[in-house]
């Protein structure tokens, strides 16, 4: 995919990974997570997104990644202010190494079944009439979510709403995934923060999931899983 044209009641979910599902090398952890917006507001979301571009790099038109920046104390306020902003949902489900599940389950299959259920939950709380998951696509990535993922299918009072599955490449500078990149990396602070043991939450994680109402907020972090079930999640923390 190269270009998003979605009607304006579609709720846009944009969704990016932090981490890596098997717990490789040095990351002792992984999880997914990023923002939902309607599409009739998406505009303005970008908008606001070029100035935090322009502050950042100088060009409104340069994409910028959440590894790469090292924002002096006014980029500081103006990517806080953004995301104080109410005009979208984030979401994230991470877990760690330490993750108890059943052998015959891939340990990214419970994170993107909660993924699901949380879409779901978002897509309730808005009047979309349709929906289209935007993935930042990845080699390694893409066939496991195609295989764990697979298709996610939402109903309204028994009427079936349209779901679109997509992959893009980061390359296209898709402003939702950039700021589904800071979103999940927000969570991925605060997951090697409780890795650590480590009280409170990670600043970034602060700004991003705890400065907008409740509401607009979906985060776990996943310990356990039991039974046969991949969805069945016997020990998680939730945002509080």
């Amino acid at each position: 995919m190269t270009e998003l044209k979605p009607s304006g009641d579609c709720l846009l979910v944009f969704l990016d990974e932090v981490g890596h599902e098997t717990f490789a090398g040095n990351q002792h952890y992984f999880g997914y997570g990023g923002c939902a917006v309607m599409a009739r507001d998406y505009e303005a979301l970008k908008l606001q997104w070029r100035a935090i571009r322009q502050l950042l790099s100088g060009s409104s038109n340069q994409p910028i990644h959440a590894s790469e920046v090292r924002p002096t104390p006014e980029q500081f306020r103006a990517l806080k202010a953004f995301f104080a902003g109410r005009g979208f949902f984030r979401l994230a489900i991470t877990t760690t190494k330490a993750m108890t599940y059943p052998d015959h389950l891939h340990s990214m299959q419970p994170v993107v079944e909660l993924l699901k259920k949380y879409i779901v939950q978002i897509a309730a709380l808005t009047p979309c009439t349709s929906v289209a998951l935007v993935f930042e696509s990845s080699k390694r990535a893409d066939p496991l979510i195609q295989t764990y993922f697979g298709t996610l299918e939402i109903s309204e009072d028994g009427r079936l709403i349209p779901v679109e599955h997509c992959f893009m490449e980061k390359k296209h500078g898709e402003i939702g995934l950039e700021v589904a990149d800071f979103i999940v990396s927000a969570a991925g602070s605060q997951t090697r923060r409780f890795l650590r043991r480590d009280p409170g939450s990670a600043k970034d994680f602060q700004d991003v999931f705890q400065a907008v109402p409740r509401i607009l907020v979906k985060f776990c972090l996943i310990e356990a899983v039991t039974g046969p079930d991949q969805s069945e999640e016997a020990l998680i923390h939730e945002l509080g």
